[in-house]
């Protein structure tokens, strides 16, 4: 979806088609690396390009058969088994609410924080402070899950247990950060989960 909304608005300038592979290694650093690094030679002001990618995004819809095998069982799991769990995410709050909306996922999330919810994104431990918070939880009783250095920097920052799901977006650039358990597929998660909230 999102390296679309790119490729229709490089190709509507004469450039070339962005690919998901160009896309991957930059979606958690924010849309302003995001949308400058992929148009490239073709970017505009930045602020106007960031303004025409989010109205060109809103046109795509989200598909379930996007979200990897398990992600809804695992969820399910996760909220039965207890946890509370929040999404905090560097895209933009209104953007990942309509997203968990139309996946129909919003209802196993108490809280959604995005990169405009507070002054700071990932890597900052500002978001995450602000989700613990919402959720009334203390960061000593928290587990983060994700796939990126942004996340695992974020995660180390507050000595909460890292997740990494190896097959994510950037898992490749989080071997350098502290790594409590790791997963392939989101069947894998729950346990894991259990296996480190019993520990804590």
């Amino acid at each position: 979806m999102i390296a679309r909304a790119l490729s229709q608005i490089g190709v509507s300038r004469g450039g070339g088609k962005v690919e998901v592979d160009q896309v991957r290694p930059l979606i958690s650093y924010g849309v302003e690396a995001l949308v400058s690094t992929t148009l490239g030679s073709v970017e505009n002001c930045l602020a106007d390009d960031i303004v025409e990618f989010r109205s060109v995004l809103r046109q795509f819809a989200a598909k379930p058969e996007w979200l990897y095998p398990d992600v809804v069982t695992a969820l399910a799991a996760l909220s039965t088994a207890g946890f509370a769990s929040a999404v905090v995410t560097n895209k933009p709050e209104v953007m990942s609410r309509r997203l968990l909306k139309e996946l129909d996922l919003d209802r196993y999330f108490e809280v959604i924080v995005g990169g405009d919810t507070v002054a700071t994104m990932k890597p900052d431990s500002a978001p995450v402070l602000h989700a613990l918070g919402l959720l009334k939880s203390e960061v000593q009783q928290a587990i983060f899950i994700g796939d990126s250095a942004a996340d695992a920097a974020a995660a180390a920052s507050l000595s909460i247990p890292f997740i990494l799901h190896a097959g994510g977006y950037d898992s490749f650039n989080c071997a350098e950060f502290p790594i409590a358990g790791s997963f392939h597929d989101y069947s894998e998660l729950p346990e894991i989960c259990i296996r480190l909230g019993t520990a804590g």
